[in-house]
């Protein structure tokens, strides 16, 4: 039988997990109690093989996650009677592992030291929420990437320069110089700056194929205006304009922005001086086609940078103002996009799940072995029966899917809240005297079982888009080198953008950054419906990303790879030694118009949330509109002063 040209016959995957583990990660990297193959033999076909070490049974949204989510959803636990509480009491209890639930738990751990009892619940079988990894290793190369939630800039101050002190995350990094490449050849640090189409961050190639279906790639396309680009000449014109417009087309009675490009005065100017509200009235894409005259054809180029980046959706289902708060262009002078080429951006080894490490490190100290530098919070495997100890001032509590939560009597009065959850097929429960919701608002209206009607329609209003993130790891990418590439967009076929990183300097690990040796390309798939109402992008899109069984995923990456890069050097069925699929299906909220200010009268949806009721408040990263670090520091202090008259 003739061989698969993609290598999808070859067991390629599976064997390099192994071996990767066998040959010296070291069996402490593994869950413990399992065994080398058990980790990656128990992957089902859905989920696919996750890596090794912490994240191995913790890829994305899992099938187990999914199935146990989708049961919430159907209602099967709503009658359900919570057994007698567990563990005592607590003061509080946080339900969600991820980056703004940890910054909560710290908040508490602050406020009362070792007199303080908290839990903190998550339903993954690892912390960190869409803040984790994937590690593999190739060639005795350690490869590491994201699984979603990346990049960041070492804050000055706010609550994330607060919260960033108080764990001890550093604040300088380096990373390794590229070896042996062409001078052309400019490898940014992050993957979302190359995104965003600054040219100095990335060397990036443009695949494109003409009328004959034949494709090519270009270099250089906004610095050449497009030249030989077959696209129609208005549309060009329509791109460049709305990667330079300076000066947005104001309407009467409001005050214009400022000329400097000062950050923080142009996030003053918009918030309060109207701007912001105007621009919450429509959608990026009526912005651009309407308000700028543009081509439609330029909303459907930066449809996948708004929904890989932004909102799960296209460009016409998101808020105008969204997409201003993360700068992109057309609705941001350029004088304030510029601001990227002097920001120092930084990805981590796995992402910002660095961070919800460090917070746990922090919060328990016996959770990750070591010092606490940055080389033993990444490197050193979490003891998981640490997690969870007895007597400790904070527990995080894993594999623990929180199906109800509410107060004991009264929410005016009670002095009490029952949270119900179900680990290992058994439903437990604990009281708390004061709850942070701090995982994703699709649970949060489902779980809370006396939440008040405004609220819950104020949660109503809430949707979320998916985004699959794919890591491949590659024997070499001399392919990419030899186009003058380090990273590439496509507009046909699987995917988007992808693009390599530096490795961080961690400690003693040191591996080359050279075209020839190992490297993990990180892929951010969106699935995109423009023209539907935005409620129907997000359902339709996630149904595409939850239908696809995990080999169908793998084999459209690679035959994706091989199709673009396969006459400059690559070979799927050599180059591919693993390929982990991360799926998110409520990846981003999409702050569709009047999100941010409400319309018709009525009061923001997230200003209703925030507000919470009883002893129960509300804090994750969606509710600012545009999930970041940033965010979920914000959201975790707010919510953390909410609380602190009861615990």
């Amino acid at each position: 039988m003739a061989k698969d040209p993609l290598g999808l016959d070859a067991p390629i995957t599976r064997r390099d997990f192994v071996s990767g583990v066998l040959s010296g990660l070291a069996a402490g990297a593994l869950v413990p109690g399992a065994s080398a193959a058990a980790t990656v033999a128990d992957r089902d076909d859905w989920t696919g093989p996750g890596g090794i070490g912490d994240y191995a049974r913790s890829n994305g949204n899992t099938r187990e996650v999914v199935d146990a989510a989708h049961a919430l959803r159907d209602g099967r636990f709503e009658a359900r009677r919570l057994p007698d509480p567990v563990d005592g009491e607590y003061d509080l209890v946080v339900v969600g592992g991820g980056v703004t639930g940890l910054m909560a738990a710290w908040d508490f751990r602050r406020l009362r030291g070792d007199a303080g009892r908290c839990l903190v619940l998550d339903n993954h079988r690892m912390f960190g929420g869409e803040a984790k990894g994937n590690v593999v290793e190739v060639d005795g190369v350690r490869l590491e990437a994201p699984q979603g939630s990346n990049a960041f800039t070492v804050p000055k101050g706010g609550p994330l320069g607060r919260y960033w002190t108080e764990i001890g995350m550093p604040r300088a990094f380096e990373f390794h110089e590229l070896e042996d490449a062409g001078p052309d050849v400019r490898v940014a640090r992050d993957h979302f700056g190359p995104m965003q189409h600054i040219p100095h961050l990335a060397s990036l190639g443009y695949w494109m194929k003409s009328a004959d279906g034949r494709g090519r790639w270009y270099s250089d396309v906004w610095r050449h205006g497009f030249d030989g680009v077959p696209l129609p000449e208005n549309v060009k014109r329509d791109l460049l304009r709305w990667n330079s417009t300076d000066t947005l087309p104001l309407p009467p009675g409001v005050p214009p922005l400022p000329e400097t490009g000062d950050l923080l005065e142009f996030r003053h100017a918009t918030e309060q001086g109207g701007i912001g509200r105007w621009l919450d009235s429509m959608s990026y894409a009526e912005f651009l086609e309407k308000v700028l005259g543009l081509s439609s054809a330029v909303s459907r180029w930066v449809d996948p940078l708004v929904a890989t980046g932004l909102s799960g959706t296209a460009s016409d289902a998101v808020s105008a103002y969204a997409a201003q708060r993360i700068l992109l262009p057309g609705v941001t002078p350029a004088r304030y996009v510029r601001i990227y080429e002097t920001t120092e951006i930084v990805t981590a080894p796995i992402g910002n799940g660095l961070l919800a490490r460090q917070f746990v490190k922090a919060l328990i100290p016996g959770a990750i072995r070591g010092s606490g530098s940055i080389e033993d919070v990444l490197r050193e495997p979490v003891a998981l029966p640490a997690l969870d100890a007895p007597g400790q001032p904070t527990r995080l509590r894993l594999n623990a899917t929180v199906v109800a939560v509410e107060h004991e009597g009264d929410a005016r009065t009670a002095e009490r809240v029952r949270i119900g959850y179900v680990q290992d097929g058994r439903v437990a429960s604990v009281r708390a005297k004061a709850v942070i919701m701090a995982g994703g608002g699709w649970m949060n209206r489902r779980v809370v079982r006396d939440m008040p009607h405004e609220l819950r329609a104020a949660y109503g209003e809430f949707l979320h888009g998916p985004v699959l993130v794919v890591n491949v790891a590659l024997r070499q990418w001399r392919f990419l080198e030899r186009l003058g590439y380090s990273g590439a967009q496509w507009f046909d076929g699987f995917g988007w953008f992808t693009n390599v990183i530096p490795p961080m300097k961690v400690g003693r690990y040191d591996p080359p950054f050279h075209p020839d040796r190992p490297v993990m390309l990180t892929s951010y798939v969106p699935f995109l419906s423009p023209g539907l109402p935005a409620a129907v992008q997000c359902s339709a899109g996630r149904a595409r990303l939850l239908a696809a069984p995990y080999r169908e995923l793998e084999r459209r990456m690679r035959a994706q790879l091989q199709e673009m890069f396969g006459a400059h050097g690559f070979d799927a069925r050599r180059d591919v030694r693993a390929l982990i699929t991360n799926r998110w299906g409520h990846a981003y909220v999409c702050a569709q118009p009047g999100f941010f200010y409400g319309r018709d009268g009525r009061p923001a949806p997230r200003d209703v949330v925030r507000a919470g009721y009883g002893r129960i408040r509300f804090a994750h990263a969606e509710l600012q509109g545009n999930q970041s670090i940033l965010s979920c520091a914000a959201e975790a202090e707010r919510a953390s002063r909410q609380v602190a008259e009861f615990v």
